[in-house]
Formats: structure tokens, sequence, C-alpha cells
């Protein structure tokens, strides 16, 4: 639900952005190309990229939506397969500040999954067990598996823990202090309101961030388009005067 809250209204307006720009390109570049081309205007370089663009979308639009289609059925024929998992967790953790998003999403469901389980007396090593079906993130998921054969060897959850990178530190120490105050509840049920705490943060914070940014890309390309469609127009008007 943070999630969506987030980032609905700048899906809406890089939708409304892309429409906009698909229309300038298919529908008004080309209407100016054609009174510049009976008037014999000299084109700027800009203006002929414009035109250059908006004839290779007219001719080529169906390679886009080929590899559109392409994507959404790869994803969907792949979507249960290890490689794929690792490559699209991969690619998530690289964004900047939405990798870190979604992982402290993961890691909140992880420590919420295991306050619930512990409450209702749930012994912790069962409690990773299922924990790795509840969550389809793959750095978590192989992370528990060996979380989960170092505890059955004696290791505590604290040490094995701290062997991945998908955890922070201050979830490694406070979950040692759990162990050796025998609060495993206490602790998760805290570190869940604490990250639940820090997504709700960074949700507000990546939509203040988008929108602007949308909205000032969007105002570039279409400016740039204006002006090149327009340089040309007062050669125009100076030859038929």
């Amino acid at each position: 639900r943070m999630i969506m809250s987030a980032l609905s209204y700048p899906i809406i307006i890089l939708s409304t952005a892309f429409l906009a720009v698909l229309f300038m390109l298919n529908f008004v570049v080309p209407m100016f190309a054609d009174i510049f081309k009976q008037n014999n205007v000299d084109l700027p370089w800009i203006t002929e990229k414009i035109i250059g663009l908006s004839n290779f979308f007219k001719e080529y639009y169906w390679i886009f939506l080929l590899f559109f289609l392409g994507v959404y059925f790869l994803q969907k024929l792949n979507k249960n397969k290890v490689w794929y998992k690792k490559l699209i967790a991969n690619i998530y953790l690289r964004i900047p500040f939405f990798g870190n998003f979604i992982r402290k999403i993961k890691i909140a469901q992880f420590t919420q999954a295991i306050s619930l389980l512990i409450s209702a007396k749930v012994p912790v090593l069962n409690g990773i067990q299922l924990t790795q079906k509840m969550i389809d993130f793959y750095p978590l998921q192989s992370a528990l598996i060996a979380i989960e054969k170092d505890v059955l060897l004696g290791k505590t959850l604290s040490e094995s823990i701290r062997k991945h990178s998908v955890f922070d530190s201050k979830m490694v120490s406070l979950i040692k202090v759990a162990e050796e105050t025998n609060q495993n509840q206490i602790i998760f049920e805290r570190l869940t309101n604490q990250y639940n705490k820090d997504i709700e943060y960074q949700s507000k914070s990546l939509s203040t961030i988008l929108e602007p940014l949308i909205i000032l890309i969007l105002g570039i390309v279409v400016a740039t388009i204006l002006i090149a469609m327009y340089i040309p127009m007062f050669k125009l008007s100076t030859i038929i005067g």
C-alpha cells in the first residue's frame, strides 16, 4: 500500500508524459515536416533529428511493441525459475534509493513473519523455514536457506545472519541481544515497527523526489520538440515575407 501510494501519482504523470510525446511525434512533428518540405526550408540540426526520430517511430513502432510483448512473456515463463529471480533481484538492488527501499520492505516482512510465528509458540528454526516460502525475494530466500543450515549446525541466529549483506548490522546486534535476554518476540516486534517507519518515510521521500523530476524531464522533452519545430518557422516566415 505504501509503494502504491508513493508511486501512483508519478506513474500517472509519467504515463501522461509518454502519451503526450507520442502524440507530438506522430501528429505534430509530421505536420511541421510537411510544411518545411513544401517550402524547401533549410532545417537546423535539432529539427532534423526530431523529424528523423518521428519517422523512425512511425516506421518501426512494431519493434517496440514486440519488445514489450517479449519482455512480458519472458517474465511469465520464467518468473518461478531461480536464474530469473536472481537477475530481477540484482537489478532491483542496483537501482539507487529504490533498491534499498525494496530490501527494507522484504526485511520488514521477514521480521513481522518471525514475530507472529514466535508469538504463536513456533520455534525460530521452524519460523525461518516457513518464512522462506512466504517471501518471494531471492537474496533473502537464499540467505534464509544458509541461515537454517548454520542454525542446525549449532550456530546462533545472530552469527548466521551476520554473514549476509541483505541484513543490516543494527538488526544483527538487536537479534544478538534478543538471544542473550530471551526476548525474541519483543525484539522482532520492535524491528518490524522500526522498519515500517523507515519504509513510510522513504515512500514519502520517493514520491516527493519523483514528482518534480518527472515534470522537469517532461518539460525539457516537450520544450525541445517545440523549439525544434519553431526555429524553422521563423525562417519560413522570412521567406514568405
